[in-house]
C-alpha cells in the first residue's frame, strides 16, 4: 500500500509540462504495489474464514472489490467535473478541437490533481489501518497489568 500511496502523490505532481517518465513510475509503482498487497491481504482472509465459509467470503470480496471500483472511480470523476466547473470549463474532452484550448487541458489536470490528492490521503489512511490492525491482531490478546498486580 506504502507503494500505491507514493504512486498516487506522484500522479497528483502530474502537470502538461510533466515528463512521460513520471506517469511510467507512478503507473508502475500502483500496478506493483496493488499486487504486492492484494494476494496477502485476499490470502489472509480467506485463511481466517474457515473452509466451510469460503464460497461466501469469496463472493463478498468480490462484491466489495466491485463497489470499491465504482466508488473510486465515480468520486474522483465528481471531483474532476467539480473542480473543471470551478475553474468555468465543461468536462468533455470528447472533441480534439476542444482540446487545443491550453486553459481546457490546464483545468482537466489540476482537477486531476485534486483526485490523486485525496487518493493519496485515503491510501496513507489505509496504509495506516492496516498497520495498526496487525500491531493490534498480534498483541491485542495481550493484557497490559500495572506493577503493583505483577507477582
Amino acid at each position: 500500500m506504502l507503494l500505491c500511496s507514493l504512486a498516487m502523490y506522484l500522479f497528483s505532481n502530474v502537470s502538461l509540462n510533466s515528463p512521460l517518465l513520471l506517469v511510467g513510475i507512478a503507473s508502475g509503482l500502483s500496478g506493483m504495489g496493488m499486487s504486492i498487497f492484494m494476494a496477502p491481504n485476499t490470502s489472509s482472509i480467506m485463511g481466517s474464514a474457515g473452509r466451510q465459509h469460503y464460497g461466501i467470503v469469496s463472493a463478498f470480496l468480490n462484491l466489495t472489490r466491485n463497489g470499491a471500483h465504482i466508488v473510486g472511480i465515480a468520486i474522483p470523476t465528481a471531483i474532476v467535473v467539480s473542480v473543471m466547473a470551478g475553474l468555468g470549463y465543461e468536462a468533455d474532452l470528447s472533441d480534439t478541437e476542444k482540446l487545443k484550448d491550453l486553459g481546457l487541458r490546464t483545468a482537466y489536470a489540476s482537477a486531476m490533481a485534486r483526485a490523486f490528492q485525496l487518493s493519496t490521503v485515503l491510501m496513507v489512511f489505509t496504509v495506516l489501518l492496516v498497520i495498526l490492525g496487525g500491531i493490534r491482531g498480534r498483541f491485542g490478546n495481550q493484557s497490559i497489568r500495572p506493577e503493583s498486580e505483577i507477582g
